[in-house]
């Protein structure tokens, strides 16, 4: 919507409000941005004018956490957003943008599925031991307990690479 802010009968700037409807927006809530000229005068003005009509300021990470609350990201992605914030150079910024994508949560969230189908045929065949049905093997299950280290070792080298270039100066 475009329209104008007024401070009393003080006209303060031209605006354009676009509204983002749950669940589709950033937070997952209802949410109203103001575009303004974007002046720093005309900018702190109009804050302060909605804070005097009740609006607060957003803790800082506020609408990252609501993202979360509401299921709009994982935590892997909540911290990520952190990472695009602090980034301090291309390398940093492309790892952070490839954790806020799910880069690190894909994998974990694989070996959750498979981890969990192991525990459920090893169950299985405890349940049904006097069947004389075997579920599993022991060199599948070895086999697919290593498969399991092995990604989550990638994974731990793909977290301690990112950690070890985001300390170089």
């Amino acid at each position: 919507h475009f329209g104008a802010i007024y401070d009393g009968g003080h006209k303060l700037d031209e605006v354009l409000l676009t509204i983002f409807r749950a669940p589709h927006s950033y937070t997952g809530e209802d949410v109203v941005e103001i575009a303004c000229h974007g002046g720093v005068l005309v900018t702190r003005r109009i804050l302060e004018a909605l804070l005097e009509a009740g609006a607060r300021s957003a803790d800082p990470g506020e609408f990252t956490q609501r993202a979360y609350l509401h299921h709009k990201m994982d935590l892997t992605q909540a911290e990520a957003v952190l990472g695009v914030i602090d980034a301090r150079g291309s390398k940093d910024l492309d790892a952070a943008l490839v954790q806020l994508a799910g880069g690190l949560a894909q994998p974990l969230n694989r070996l959750r599925d498979d981890l969990l189908q192991l525990l459920a045929e090893l169950e299985a065949g405890l349940d049904f031991v006097e069947e004389d049905i075997e579920f599993i093997s022991a060199t599948v299950l070895r086999e697919r307990l290593e498969s399991s280290v092995q990604l989550l070792e990638e994974v731990a080298q793909q977290v301690t690479s990112r950690h070890v270039a985001n300390d170089l100066p």
